[in-house]
């Protein structure tokens, strides 16, 4: 029998502790047992029963405030039938279930709503074609959306609550156990116990040299603590995958129900997170994907043509006005082109109301507006300040060189100046440039006078380009419209 080598505990998990030490084996709490699979297969058939019975209850609901009675017609009660089966079903396609992406650290009600919506429109767009969507009233279609909405997000509220009570209770914990060489594992267990997430625990992490011929005595420890159903899952922190102990641990650790997971040293420098993917029925290890890729590609154009028409169509009138003021005001072009960087880094021309008096110095030379800067027109300040002059940039949108939503564009000596001096700078150019942004309803707009600003500025563009959503978009164009224009910062 091999005895226990080496083992990291929970309370010391930068040291290794001494040969022979098996405390770590008591749990904090009682050993796992098949109740917790149960109560997470309760709770995702809860929230798919909870979702069917919102559609339904909506639509009935809908139906009394707008007829003042619970009898629905045949066709009514058959859409809100065929909406809630296809609403369930497409919940389970995107892994809408999945209680990890329902409810992380807060409820999460984005997939839900999105989906939500797709499926009516889905249903009425087939209504139409079919010719049966003027006998459908519109007042309830909108109530019965908003409906659905409210309780699609109770139904979470309530299974986050459920959930973190259950986790509080020791119940639903993923329970995980490192394997590998000192120094990875000790990194590795420091990463998850700063990360702080109340649905991970670390039992325990086994130091054991993983490139010697003869599997250390660690594995017995580990294994016993598979045997017992004390964890969930066991992540080996390997060099390389080729290490000689790597295909008997695995061989050892298939006869139990417990997942395995690979750390390759690799990981820790690795730009993005990494994922398996195929390639001609090899796999390969993905560390970097276009970020708006397929179909989001597609949604996020059709956002940006549906939007920047309809913004041309209202603002056209208030930019003819705009137009004929800047040549009363100064004498120049009404409208100019500023050179900057769109997607992959390729020259694009930006098109701006003129705000400044015409100068013969090049676009790249030319200096960022300062607070006072004298370039600047009578009209110009107004048109900065109010960011009226960036108006025509909705003709870029439409044109697909820019998106209404993504980092804005830097004139071309500050690009250059900063790509050679912040690492990833550059990679807020894999999107198109965007006339509003995240960082702009964060504050950051105008001259950029530090580094740290700009990395902060450079943060919030990544951090937008890493969540994209169109709801996101949408959040950012509202707080746009609210705090976004008018800031002190333009000038």
């Amino acid at each position: 029998m091999l005895q226990p080598y080496g083992v990291i505990e929970g309370s010391d998990l930068g040291s290794v502790v001494a040969p022979g030490s098996t405390s770590y084996l008591r749990m904090r709490r009682p050993e796992r047992t098949s109740s917790d699979a149960e109560r997470r297969a309760l709770l995702t058939i809860g929230l798919i029963c909870a979702d069917f019975g919102a559609v339904v209850v909506s639509a009935i609901a809908a139906y009394s405030y707008r007829y003042e009675s619970v009898e629905l017609p045949f066709n009514y009660v058959l859409l809100a039938i065929l909406a809630a089966i296809v609403l369930v079903n497409t919940m389970r396609f995107v892994d809408g279930y999945s209680l990890d992406t329902v409810v992380m650290r807060a409820p999460r009600f984005g997939t839900a709503i999105v989906t939500w919506s797709a499926v009516l429109i889905g249903l009425i767009t087939m209504a139409y074609f079919f010719k049966v969507s003027g006998v459908l009233s519109r007042i309830w279609i909108s109530v019965w959306w908003l409906g659905g909405v409210g309780l699609l997000v109770a139904a979470r509220v309530l299974a986050a609550a459920v959930l973190f009570r259950w986790r509080h209770e020791g119940k639903l914990v993923t329970r995980v156990a490192l394997v590998g060489s000192g120094p990875r594992i000790a990194k590795l267990a420091a990463r998850l116990e700063a990360a702080g997430d109340p649905a991970i625990e670390l039992v325990a992490a086994f130091d054991q040299q993983l490139d010697t011929a003869t599997p250390g005595a660690a594995f017995d420890e580990l294994v016993s603590l598979a045997r017992t159903n004390g964890v969930d899952e066991i992540v080996v922190a390997t060099a390389t995958l080729a290490e000689p102990q790597l295909q008997v641990l695995l061989r050892t650790l298939r006869s139990f129900a417990v997942n395995v997971r690979i750390y390759p040293e690799v990981f820790s420098v690795l730009p993005a997170p990494a994922k398996i993917g195929m390639l001609c029925g090899t796999p390969m290890l993905s560390v970097l994907e276009t970020p708006l890729g397929g179909w989001k590609r597609v949604a996020k154009r059709a956002e940006d043509i549906i939007l920047s028409s309809i913004g041309i169509l209202i603002a056209l009138p208030v930019m003819l006005l705009i137009a004929i003021a800047i040549k009363f005001d100064s004498s120049g072009p009404v409208l100019f082109c500023q050179t900057r960087f769109g997607v992959n880094c390729n020259p694009i021309c930006v098109y701006k109301f003129r705000t400044m008096t015409v100068s013969s110095a090049p676009d790249r030379e030319a200096p960022q507006a300062r607070r006072g800067d004298s370039r600047v027109t009578r009209l110009g300040r107004f048109l900065r300040r109010s960011s009226l002059d960036e108006l025509p940039q909705l003709f870029n949108v439409l044109l697909g060189d820019m998106s209404l939503v993504g980092p804005r564009p830097h004139p071309v000596a500050l690009n250059e100046r900063f790509a050679a001096t912040i690492d990833d700078y550059l990679s807020r150019h894999c999107v198109k440039p965007g006339i509003t942004g995240w960082a702009q309803v964060n504050g950051f707009r105008g001259e950029t006078k530090t580094t740290e600003k700009m990395e902060r500025r450079l943060e919030l563009d990544l951090h937008y380009i890493k969540n994209w959503s169109i709801l996101f978009d949408l959040k950012i164009l509202m707080l746009t419209l609210f705090v976004g224009f008018v800031h002190e910062n333009a000038y």
